[in-house]
């Protein structure tokens, strides 16, 4: 029905990506929530949420920041099992398709350590129209930047 998200078996990038192959997306599943050491295939992700039924679907890519409160970032790594990163997402994409009218929501976050400019997390929904998933969106941000506050070592200079 709707595309799936898993790793590539075959990863065809070079020297210049990650060790890790992007999720990319496969028939027969529909996207949800998905954690990777790989790069994030965005549009991919994006594409799977249209159908002749959706209005909108909007995204949000969270990137590693240069600076935080004043200081020089080198960059910030995950400290959270995978499963638990997981099993928290999954409450807040519940809390979202609970509160919000909206269709799907996919919710992809890398793990690891990463560099200043790194994409670290992919929120997309579709909804019948922008309100809602506008709304989803900024729910499900300030419920993730809440949850990095114990999940996210900054590597900052002196």
């Amino acid at each position: 029905m709707y595309p799936k998200l898993s790793v590539a078996e075959e990863w065809w990038g070079g020297a210049e990506h990650s060790s890790a192959p992007p999720l990319l997306l496969q028939d027969g599943d529909r996207p949800m929530i998905q954690i990777t050491s790989g790069e994030i295939a965005t549009e991919k992700i994006i594409n799977s949420l249209r159908s002749p039924d959706i209005g909108a679907v909007i995204s949000y890519l969270g990137t590693v920041r240069s600076f935080l409160e004043g200081k020089r970032s080198k960059g910030l790594a995950f400290e959270i099992e995978d499963a638990a990163m997981k099993t928290s997402l999954e409450e807040v994409e519940f809390e979202a398709l609970q509160q919000f009218d909206v269709r799907e929501i996919a919710i992809v976050h890398r793990t690891g350590s990463f560099a200043v400019g790194d994409d670290i997390l992919l929120i997309a929904i579709s909804s019948a129209h922008r309100g809602p998933a506008f709304d989803a969106c900024k729910y499900i941000i300030d419920r993730i930047k809440d949850l990095h506050e114990s999940w996210k070592r900054e590597e900052l200079f002196n």
